[in-house]
């Protein structure tokens, strides 16, 4: 039992040990690249269906319904997406509309690039 302490207490340092140097991105801050999962229906932008950030509990199921009907052609297999819960609960008893929360209208916004690349497809449709 001693021993077993002792080789505990010797080990446990090097576990508390980690790396301080977070990595950064050119302009200094916290670099999150990389693969995110989550475990909600919540997407990353707010659909068009939501009326804002936050939807009350009687209209989340219906949302949710909204955007499977417009983002899913067929229907969710409940036995093999048991994992997967509603949308993301809110502070106050709501649900989130979407991930991204600044701004203000749950859409990613766009780089200069991607604003003249998106002129130049609209000009190349017209």
């Amino acid at each position: 039992m001693i021993r077993a302490l002792a080789v505990a207490f010797a080990i446990a340092p090097a576990a508390w040990a980690q790396a301080t140097d977070i990595p950064r991105t050119a302009n200094g801050h916290p670099d999150f690249h990389g693969v995110w999962e989550s475990r909600w229906r919540t997407p990353l932008e707010r659909p068009q269906e939501a009326d804002g950030p936050v939807v009350v509990p009687e209209k989340a199921e219906a949302l949710v319904a909204a955007m499977e009907a417009r983002f899913f052609k067929e229907s969710l297999n409940p036995e093999s997406d048991f994992d997967w819960g509603p949308l993301m609960p809110a502070q106050g008893g709501g649900f989130r509309t979407s991930l991204i929360v600044e701004p203000t209208d749950g859409k990613q916004p766009l780089t200069p690039a991607a604003k003249e690349w998106a002129k130049s497809i609209k000009a190349a449709r017209d």
